[in-house]
C-alpha cells in the first residue's frame, strides 16, 4: 500500500477527486484532478496541465523563479484544499494550500477570487506564497465557497478569496479579496499606514535606492505593508496620516 511505500502521515481528498499523501520527509504526492493545477504541474512537469489528471501519485514540485528550475515542494507540515461547484455544474474550481514548516503559506489550483492569497487571480500552475501572512499554525480552504483560511500563532483568524456572502468573517461582503485579511465581524479594523520615508542616521538625508531614487511612500493608494532599512537608518511615517480603518 501507499503508507508503506510513503509513510505519509497527513491526507487530503478534494471534493473533485484530488488526494494528497504528506511523507515523514516532509515532502508531498498527488494524484487525481489537476485541472487548475492543483498538484502544482506546470509545463516543466511529467503531468501537464492539458491532460487534467493523473492517476499515478506524482510528488508536488514548485518553480525555482531565481534559478529558473522545478524542484519538489519540501518541509511541508499540513496539506488542504477547498474549491466550489462549477456554475453550471460542469466541473470545481479546486485549489490547494500548503504549510511549511516555518509557518508559510503556498497555494496553487484555482485563483479566480483569488482562493490563493498572492494578490492577483493568475492560473498558471506555479505554487505561490500567500502574501501578508506569516506563523500560521492550521490552514483549512472551503469545500463550498471559494475561499481559504488560516490561524496564526497568536490565535487569530485570516480568510482570503470569495466573499459576496461575507464568508470571510470581516463585517462585509466586498469580493474577492485577494489577500488575507483578518476575521473579527464589523469590529476588526487594521491600522493603514499610506505616508512615510526612510532616512539615513541623520535623520534628515533621504536614503536613495539602487536606483538612485528617494526611498518615500507618498501615494493615497499605497499601504506600507514591509518596509526594509539598515541598521543606521530611520524610518519615518507622516503621524497626521495614521488611519484605522476596517479591513
Amino acid at each position: 500500500s501507499w503508507k508503506q511505500s510513503w509513510y505519509p502521515y497527513s491526507w487530503h481528498y478534494h471534493y473533485y477527486g484530488t488526494g494528497l499523501a504528506l511523507t515523514e520527509e516532509k515532502t508531498v504526492y498527488g494524484w487525481g484532478s489537476t485541472t487548475y493545477g492543483d498538484l502544482g504541474t506546470t509545463s516543466s512537469s511529467t503531468i501537464t496541465p492539458a491532460m487534467h489528471y493523473t492517476a499515478i501519485p506524482i510528488k508536488i514540485k514548485k518553480v525555482n523563479s531565481t534559478e529558473e528550475t522545478v524542484e519538489d515542494l519540501k518541509n511541508i507540515v499540513q496539506t488542504a484544499g477547498g474549491g466550489s461547484s462549477g456554475d453550471q455544474g460542469n466541473g470545481s474550481y479546486t485549489h490547494t494550500l500548503f504549510l511549511d514548516e516555518d509557518g508559510y503559506v503556498h497555494a496553487v489550483g484555482y485563483n479566480g477570487n483569488g482562493e490563493l492569497g498572492a494578490g492577483n487571480t493568475v492560473m498558471d500552475g506555479d505554487l505561490k506564497k500567500t502574501s501578508l501572512i506569516k506563523n500560521i499554525v492550521q490552514i483549512s480552504g472551503s469545500s463550498n465557497g471559494n475561499f481559504s483560511a488560516a490561524v496564526k500563532d497568536d490565535g487569530t483568524v485570516w480568510t482570503w478569496g470569495y466573499n459576496t456572502s461575507g464568508q470571510l468573517g470581516n463585517g462585509t461582503n466586498d469580493s474577492p479579496k485577494l489577500t488575507p485579511i483578518q476575521v473579527g465581524g464589523g469590529s476588526s479594523n487594521a491600522m493603514k499606514l499610506r505616508y512615510g520615508a526612510v532616512f539615513e542616521a541623520d535623520g534628515i538625508t533621504p536614503v536613495q535606492d539602487k536606483n538612485g531614487n528617494d526611498i518615500v511612500y507618498n501615494k493615497p493608494t499605497e499601504l506600507l505593508t514591509t518596509v526594509y532599512i539598515e541598521e543606521d537608518q530611520t524610518f519615518k511615517i507622516e503621524a497626521s496620516d495614521i488611519q484605522v480603518e476596517k479591513s
